[in-house]
């Protein structure tokens, strides 16, 4: 993922009060819609991703375990 990635501040809430990991989630949508992760491609680790977002491993983990049907 390139370094034009959206900084998200963990200290400030969204107006919209979005949970941080649903923040994520729709994100991460939009890498893939966009095609900046293509199918097959592997992603960035959770540890990448949180060091990219400033959020925590959990935080990022909860927004991929989000796309699970099976929760």
């Amino acid at each position: 993922m390139g370094k034009s990635a959206t900084v998200l501040r963990p200290h400030k809430p969204r107006a919209n009060g979005m949970p941080r990991y649903l923040q994520l989630s729709t994100l991460f949508r939009r890498q893939i819609v966009s095609g900046q992760w293509q199918n097959g491609q592997q992603i960035p680790t959770v540890e990448e991703l949180s060091a990219e977002f400033g959020v925590a491993r959990a935080t990022v983990r909860q927004a991929l375990e989000s796309w699970n049907p099976r929760r």
